[in-house]
């Protein structure tokens, strides 16, 4: 996307909107929906051609695929269809035109750097749109709570987004990591 982060961010929505209405189709045909996660991050790599005449293919050599590639996999851990870095984010032209939470600061697998990260939640069934647009103030307290190191409040906070949104993951993850960080304490 040539340095077009919101172009990028656009596609994966759209590559999630299109996946909700597929489902929709299988779900008709008594199949199970399939998901997928996007992991999004911005930096320079370098690309090549390899093979011959008879084969060629595409090879992309550079720490942004690899970090792109451990964001992705952290969709299943948060539980979200779109994770973007940190990078991503302070390269969006209009951030404001995305519905974006914090999910706070992770040092994804082999790096040293530590990486923020956010869920962008546009892609969403119209239902979890209103519901995570709704209990954000509290979500953003809690993840608050929880990198502050106090872990009891963001057990309590999160409780309060899954009341409001039972069907939240990331709220659940954090409330299973506050709740281990407790045990670990006592």
């Amino acid at each position: 996307f040539l340095d077009k982060a919101d172009r990028a961010l656009k596609a994966a929505i759209s590559m999630i909107q299109t996946l909700q209405l597929y489902n929709d189709e299988r779900e008709d045909k008594d199949r199970q929906p399939l998901r997928i996660g996007i992991g999004l991050h911005i930096g320079s790599l370098m690309m090549g051609m390899i093979g011959d005449d008879k084969r060629l293919d595409t090879g992309l050599v550079a720490d942004t695929v690899n970090t792109s590639s451990r964001i992705e996999g952290l969709t299943k851990q948060f539980g979200v269809d779109i994770l973007i870095s940190g990078a991503i984010y302070d390269q969006l032209e209009n951030p404001e035109n995305f519905n974006l939470r914090y999910l706070g600061e992770v040092q994804a697998k082999g790096k040293e750097e530590i990486i923020r990260l956010y869920e962008c939640f546009d892609g969403a069934t119209d239902e979890q749109m209103r519901l995570k647009k709704e209990s954000l103030n509290l979500f953003h307290q809690g993840v608050k709570h929880y990198y502050e190191g106090n872990f009891s409040q963001a057990e309590v906070v999160f409780s309060e987004v899954c009341k409001l949104n039972p069907a939240d993951r990331s709220a659940k993850m954090f409330i299973e990591k506050a709740s281990h960080q407790l045990s670990q304490i006592n």
